[in-house]
C-alpha cells in the first residue's frame, strides 16, 4: 500500500489513542489534520481522500525499522523486485549485526531465472552490499563473486536475445532493433560501463582484486566469457591506475583471447594514461594489435551476430 483512506486511517488513531497517549485533540480527523501540519510526512491528496507519505522513501525507511532477523525470508524473496530495494538499503544499513540476507543471495537460493532478475541481483546486491557496513569480509567477497556470476549470465543472455530477435517475431520490437544494430564495439562498451557502474566502488576494491587473481591464476579454465573478464580487469586497472590487470587478462591462458582485445586493451592503457613497469609486455600488445589492425577494425564495425561464439563461448541457439 503507498495510500489509506481517510477514515481507515482516522480508525487506526482511534484504536491506537485507546492503548496509547497520542497528545493532542481527542477529535482523530483533528489530529491527523494537524499531524499533517505540524510534520508534513503526511499529505492528503484532495482528489480521492486518501493520506499518503508524502515521499515513499518515509514508508520504506519506517518499513526496514520494523524488519528483524525473523524476516529475511521476506527480504531475501523479494530481492530482485524493485519495490523491496529501498527496505533492503535502509535495513543493512540499520543493523550492527547485519543478519544472513546478503549470504543467503550470494548462494542464490532464490536463482534469478531471467535476465531483468539477473540484471537486478547484481545490480540491488551493489547497493544493499554498500549499505551493509558490518558485513563479514568473506561474506561480501562471496557476494561480489556471485554478483560477476550474475553479471556474466546477464550478458550471454542479453547478447543471446540481440542475437535472435532478427529470427523470432516476438522479440522484434523497436528497443530491441536499436540495440541490435549497435556495433560489436558499442555492445563491449556499453556492458563494461554497465559493470563499472556497479562494481567500480572503493568499499569493493580490495575483494574484486583477490577474485581477479584467483580468476587469473588458477589453471583452470574459465567459464565466464571474456567481456565478464575484460570488464573486471579494466575496472581494476582503472581504480589503481595500474595496467597490469589488463594485461594479464590478454596474456591469461585461462580463455581463449580474441587479437580484438588487444587492440582495446592497447587503447586502454594509452587513453587512461595506466602506469605500464613491463615494456615488453606493452610491446607486445601492441605488435598484435597492429598485426591485425584491419580484421580487428572490421570486427568492430560489424553486429554482434557475426561473432556470438566468441563473445559468450556458446553456440547460437
Amino acid at each position: 500500500m503507498i495510500s489509506i483512506s481517510a477514515s481507515d486511517l482516522e480508525d487506526f488513531i482511534t484504536d491506537l489513542s485507546t492503548r496509547k497517549n497520542l497528545g493532542g485533540p481527542q477529535d482523530s480527523a483533528e489530529h491527523l489534520r494537524n499531524l499533517c501540519d505540524r510534520t508534513s510526512i503526511l499529505i492528503k491528496d484532495e482528489f480521492n481522500g486518501e493520506y499518503k507519505f508524502f515521499h515513499l522513501t518515509i514508508q520504506e525507511y519506517l518499513a526496514a525499522q520494523k524488519f528483524d532477523h525473523k524476516d529475511d525470508d521476506i527480504l531475501v524473496r523479494n530481492f530482485y523486485d524493485e519495490w523491496w530495494l529501498n527496505p533492503n538499503i535502509f535495513y543493512a544499513g540499520n543493523k550492527t549485526d547485519y543478519p544472513d540476507v546478503l549470504k543467503r543471495i550470494a548462494k542464490l537460493e532464490f536463482f534469478p531465472a531471467d535476465g531483468e532478475k539477473k540484471f537486478n541481483h547484481f545490480a540491488h546486491a551493489s547497493q544493499v552490499l554498500l549499505a551493509a557496513h558490518n558485513i563479514d569480509n568473506d561474506v561480501r567477497r562471496d557476494v561480489l563473486l556471485s554478483m560477476i556470476k550474475m553479471f556474466d549470465e546477464f550478458s550471454k543472455e542479453f547478447i543471446n536475445i540481440l542475437v535472435n530477435s532478427e529470427d523470432d517475431p516476438e522479440l522484434q520490437n523497436r528497443q530491441l532493433a536499436k540495440l541490435r544494430d549497435q556495433t560489436l564495439l558499442d555492445i563491449i562498451l556499453n556492458l563494461r560501463d554497465m559493470f563499472m557502474e556497479f562494481f567500480a566502488m572503493e568499499d569493493f576494491k580490495s575483494d574484486l582484486e583477490r577474485i581477479w587473481t584467483k580468476l587469473l591464476m588458477d589453471n583452470s579454465k574459465l567459464n565466464m566469457c571474456d567481456i565478464t573478464l575484460y570488464s573486471l580487469s579494466y575496472c581494476l586497472a582503472i581504480q589503481t591506475k595500474d595496467a597490469k590487470y589488463l594485461e594479464e587478462f590478454v596474456l591469461t591462458d585461462n580463455i581463449e583471447i580474441n587479437s580484438r582485445w588487444f587492440k582495446i586493451v592497447d587503447v586502454d592503457i594509452s587513453i587512461k594514461k595506466l602506469i605500464n613497469t613491463q615494456k615488453k609486455i606493452k610491446f607486445k600488445i601492441r605488435n598484435i594489435a597492429t598485426k591485425n589492425n584491419e580484421y580487428i577494425q572490421n570486427q568492430f564495425k560489424e553486429r554482434i551476430k557475426r561473432h556470438y561464439l566468441s563473445l559468450t563461448g556458446m553456440d547460437k541457439g
